[in-house]
């Protein structure tokens, strides 16, 4: 599990549409688009709202109540996607 926190990186030129099957992300930096499952859009937009988000914090928020270690390796993989996706970059504080 990723300790830390991560950063969004430009939410300015990250543009978010919500589907009822899942949100599509339009990167007006380099043109990029990705369709994500509906909890992968939650957390993104929840990332990108936070601005800088834990493991622990982006758990709570997806409601996941007292989560599970599984849980939260699952979260920090999410994270971790989404910062090779370069929507996130991970700090050691």
């Amino acid at each position: 599990m990723a300790t830390g926190r991560f950063v969004f990186l430009r939410p300015d030129d990250v543009v978010c549409h919500v589907f009822s099957d899942g949100v599509v992300v339009y990167d007006e930096a380099d043109g990029s688009v990705q369709a994500l499952s509906p909890v992968a859009g939650e957390a993104l937009l929840v990332c990108k709202s936070a601005g800088t988000i834990g493991v622990a914090e982006l758990a709570a928020r997806l409601e996941l109540d007292q989560p599970s270690r599984e849980e939260l390796d699952s979260v920090s993989a999410l994270l971790g996607q989404f910062e090779s996706m370069g929507f996130l970059e991970h700090t050691a504080a």
